[in-house]
């Protein structure tokens, strides 16, 4: 699960790379659900990545949406 995890993160990042930051998001919210469960810095890392690079483009719903699902993986320890 961690792999599938790390790899949605990484497409997410290469979407948001190339200016698509609605399909970024979406891919997040598949990464987001992958890493529930997982307790790796790692993981919280490549997602707290990916929200600091979505963060120009908050104003977008998709993006907001990421944003909020991300939050409780990133807060939890």
């Amino acid at each position: 699960m961690r792999g599938r995890q790390f790899n949605l993160v990484l497409l997410a990042v290469s979407h948001a790379q190339n200016g698509e930051p609605e399909e970024a998001a979406r891919v997040g919210i598949d990464a987001v659900e992958a890493a529930e469960g997982l307790y790796s810095s790692r993981a919280r890392d490549y997602l707290t990545d990916l929200v600091d690079r979505l963060s120009k483009h908050v104003g977008l719903p998709a993006v907001q949406d990421f944003a909020e699902r991300a939050r409780p993986v990133l807060t939890s320890a």
